[in-house]
């Protein structure tokens, strides 16, 4: 069984900032060339990992045009929520999320949130673990090829100086069993294989800022063959980062500063824990920090970047 794998959508219609070009239309374009893909492979079914949409709540307009793409798909698609998929965060409102409407409506299908696997037949089972899910864990079955659909902070490099985040091979050794693994939220690409199981994530399928990072990211999906555990990566047709950023002047050396202030901050906090890390979540903690703000200071933290004695402090 032939199947494709992909994450992080991210459906939204104002372009980002920096962006020049019309997002929504690339995006529209970007799925198109899934559906050929789809189509040439043979896939029999789509496996999605999480924030399909942009935010739970995007416009009607943003929501008509996705689900007029996905019913061209013409195969099932499968996936799970991320956090721009969900309302606050907060499971009782799932109901109210652009994703919810699409299942509703019959082109796609949310697994795992009760903990049941959906059989694609052929022995091949496909379980779900939703954004800082802890009801209903996916179980695999004995004697069945099980995929997880995951979406996780799962990944090969930090984000920024002092983020703590799990390798492929450690998020695999904490769920043991599946023969393969999509995981979704990291917005880089990485495969990775830890004894039995394969892992994967293609990460973000728009180009959203211009750190260097994400202008040098190839969106792209795996194609996945459950019977021989081969895959291909096919990467999708962009244009060239100049023609569609505009990179900014570099800013004054205030905006550093006040980064550097925010650190300082923390580092002057009574009753430290031993990492930067610790010490940053109980200042958000305390402070009643919004999760919103703390992207942005992670975005500020990535792209200002620290100094190496710094660097080595957090080890």
């Amino acid at each position: 069984m032939k199947l494709m794998l992909i994450s992080d959508i991210h459906a939204r219609y104002l372009s980002p900032e920096n962006r020049t070009d019309d997002f929504f239309e690339a995006l529209l374009y970007k799925l198109g060339q899934v559906r050929k893909i789809a189509d040439k492979h043979k896939c029999e079914a789509i496996l999605q990992a999480g924030d399909l949409f942009d935010s739970p709540e995007p416009s009607r307009y943003v929501q008509s045009k996705i689900l007029r793409e996905v019913r061209k798909l013409k195969v099932p698609i499968y996936t799970v929520i991320g956090q721009h998929d969900m309302i606050f965060r907060n499971w009782k409102n799932l109901d109210r999320t652009a994703t919810y409407l699409l299942e509703s409506a019959g082109v796609l299908t949310i697994v795992g949130l009760d903990g049941e696997p959906v059989d694609l037949g052929g022995g091949v089972l496909v379980h779900g673990l939703s954004f800082e899910q802890d009801f209903a864990l996916p179980k695999p079955v004995e004697g069945k090829f099980n995929i997880l659909i995951a979406h996780a902070s799962v990944g090969t490099r930090p984000l920024y100086p002092g983020h703590v985040l799990p390798s492929p091979r450690e998020f695999i050794h904490k769920h043991p069993g599946f023969d393969m693994v999509i995981v979704g939220d990291i917005h880089y690409t990485f495969e990775d294989k830890f004894k039995d199981t394969q892992i994967f994530n293609t990460g973000c399928m728009m180009r959203k800022t211009v750190k260097k990072e994400d202008l040098a990211h190839e969106p792209c999906v795996f194609v996945y063959d459950t019977a021989t555990r081969e895959y291909e990566k096919v990467l999708l047709k962009i244009k060239p980062w100049q023609e569609i950023f505009h990179i900014p002047e570099e800013k004054s050396q205030p905006a550093d500063n006040k980064l550097q202030e925010f650190i300082d901050a923390i580092r002057s906090e009574k009753k430290l824990a031993v990492s930067y890390y610790d010490n940053q979540m109980a200042y958000y903690k305390k402070n009643s920090v919004t999760n919103r703000i703390q992207e942005l200071i992670a975005s500020a933290m990535e792209r200002a970047g620290m100094s190496v004695k710094e660097r080595e402090e957090i080890k």
